[in-house]
């Protein structure tokens, strides 16, 4: 991880990532990068299940502004890359293009219980961090 800039995360619908011991002990190993790298970034993206259980559009909660934020929309909602947003409008598009992401996803990584994390071999419960990168 030290030759990028940052880490995204891409759930699936039922946000497994949050139940599972090495996605979550992965997600700790960003953090801590995080912590130590400026500019280091953590993104989440989802794409919701809409109406009639279709995908929706992806959406994500990104650090800081990505270039979509930058950019107005379109009456249909897609980006018109012709028309460049002013400076000030960026963190108000930001909100409005992160508000469609799912509540519910939230509080699945708000509510996660480690303790209670799945694993497909036992012993990585126990001690995931002992185990030999290959």
């Amino acid at each position: 991880m030290n030759a990028t800039n940052g880490t995204v995360s891409v759930l699936d619908s039922n946000s497994i990532i949050f139940s599972r011991i090495w996605c979550t002990f992965e997600t700790s190993l960003v953090m801590k990068i995080k912590e130590t790298r400026e500019n280091y970034s953590y993104d989440v993206y989802t794409v919701p299940i809409g109406e009639g259980g279709r995908a929706g559009f992806p959406v994500g909660i990104t650090d800081g502004i990505v270039a979509a934020d930058r950019h107005a929309l379109r009456p249909d909602g897609s980006l018109d890359l012709n028309r460049l947003l002013e400076a000030q409008e960026w963190n108000a598009s930001k909100s409005k293009r992160q508000s469609s992401f799912p509540l519910e996803t939230c509080h699945k990584a708000l509510s996660m219980e480690l303790e209670k994390a799945n694993a497909s071999v036992e012993k990585d419960k126990t001690c995931p961090q002992q185990h030999h990168w290959e």
